[in-house]
């Protein structure tokens, strides 16, 4: 049956009960292998492991209006990195925001490890939360109360490995530095970059200012070693600080005192100096990637250098070993750091 709305013909649409839609998203998941292992919700107050109810109500302004913040965490070997870093950033992104918390930070933090160990993984995983601005209607103001969401899947994989990866300067325009020091879930602007850089023949893609300095990637920051062994990165006054990326400053410091690096530098870099470096690095999400070439020019000799291969291991070694991480008890939704 044809039904007429204005030139178009369009089939008649079903209207369905609930048990018809419920099916239909259990259908939509198995088809999609959804992988989500457990999903916290301040709607529904609880946790839960069916991925087929893993869903934002479309009245939250985080669906329709953009209005929301988010973070994420890595788990490996039962260890969570840097979750606390993650939470003040975090709690920073929602203040300006102009969210209000709906819990302090203690009740946000054992929530989300009560969601991981719900899922009943302790390695390869992320934890991913938001904070939206709630639902209750559709306005441009919220007229709702703040919702948490928080989710644990399997970590995604990379397009970098330890072999090199290739990347390219992208067109996509900046955000500006207000927007783009916050973590909203506006990611318009970094799947963009990523999806034109992956059209070339990269993976994360690499911004650049009108002025020719090296910004950020779409969800990672960047890092050069010069001839004269200082590893360079862009400060953090337009772009995201990286939790990754500040790490790695950190942990940089002992290859200083080995003497694999002259020194630590964060200043503007000019993309042009970018290329002639000895080394290039992407940093996010707890990974590290070494960049071979970058837009069709040879970085260095053209294979990872031996400032990725000391960061790497110190990278891993920390996920695991690192002050400050907090170990997933086998057998109890109780946490200790």
């Amino acid at each position: 049956t044809q039904s007429t709305w204005g030139q178009f013909a369009v089939a008649k649409m079903e209207v369905l009960s609930s048990e018809q839609v419920l099916e239909r998203l259990h259908t939509r998941a198995q088809r999609q292998k959804l992988l989500g292992y457990a999903m916290y919700s301040s709607i529904v107050g609880g946790i839960f492991h069916d991925p087929a109810l893993m869903l934002v109500p479309i009245d939250d302004h985080m669906v329709h209006r953009g209005h929301a913040v988010f973070d994420t965490a890595t788990v490996k070997k039962g260890k969570v990195y840097q979750l606390d870093q993650h939470l003040d950033r975090f709690v920073m992104s929602a203040t300006h925001a102009r969210i209000p918390l709906l819990y302090d930070k203690a009740q946000m933090k054992s929530i989300i490890l009560q969601t991981i160990v719900a899922g009943g993984r302790r390695d390869g995983l992320m934890v991913k939360y938001w904070l939206s601005v709630g639902g209750g209607g559709f306005s441009i103001v919220p007229e709702g109360t703040s919702a948490f969401y928080v989710v644990v899947f399997d970590y995604p994989s990379r397009g970098g490995n330890i072999a090199g990866i290739q990347e390219h300067t992208v067109s996509v325009p900046l955000k500006t530095p207000f927007l783009a020091r916050i973590k909203t879930v506006n990611y318009l602007m970094n799947a963009l970059t990523a999806m034109e850089s992956r059209e070339k023949g990269g993976v994360y893609g690499v911004q650049v200012d009108p002025e020719g300095y090296v910004a950020e990637g779409s969800t990672c920051n960047v890092a050069f070693v010069d001839e004269d062994g200082i590893l360079r990165t862009p400060p953090f006054d337009a772009i995201l600080a990286g939790i990754t990326v500040k790490r790695i400053l950190f942990l940089a410091q002992s290859l200083v005192e080995r003497g694999v690096l002259k020194g630590i530098v964060v200043e503007r870099i000019k993309a042009v100096e970018g290329k002639q470096a000895t080394e290039m690095l992407i940093l996010g999400g707890a990974f590290i990637s070494p960049v071979i070439s970058w837009d069709g020019i040879q970085i260095g000799n053209g294979r990872p250098g031996p400032v990725f291969a000391a960061l790497h291991q110190l990278l891993e070694e920390d996920q695991i070993n690192g002050e400050g991480q907090i170990d997933l008890l086998p057998d109890s939704n109780e946490t200790s750091t």
